[in-house]
């Protein structure tokens, strides 16, 4: 999985059924809860608002909010993950959604 997320540039997305597979190789530790949320996730995205509010929560996980607690965590903007959540939301900022 971490070798998908080293590099942007050629990436091509795997088909949900390959990235669970990938997911759940690595999502035995957590009994499934990353691929649980993942599904439940994908399946409530109902309109395009709810992909915003759904890459608005992921620029949130990105950084601190003004006054947030010293004990929440939040992702490393830094970190492969962070990268790759960078890419997938500066992805999502490019695409046009005019009819």
């Amino acid at each position: 999985l971490f070798a998908l997320t080293r590099s942007c540039e050629d990436f091509l997305e795997p088909p949900l059924e390959q990235l669970l597979r990938q997911l759940k190789a690595i999502d035995d530790l957590v009994n499934g809860w990353l691929c649980e949320q993942l599904t439940t996730t994908l399946a409530g995205l109902n309109s395009p608002d709810d992909l915003f509010n759904f890459f608005d929560k992921l620029r949130g996980v990105l950084t601190s909010p003004e006054g947030g607690n010293v004990e929440d965590e939040f992702l490393d903007p830094n970190s492969q993950l962070g990268v790759f959540l960078r890419c997938c939301i500066l992805a999502f900022n490019s695409m046009t959604f005019e009819v």
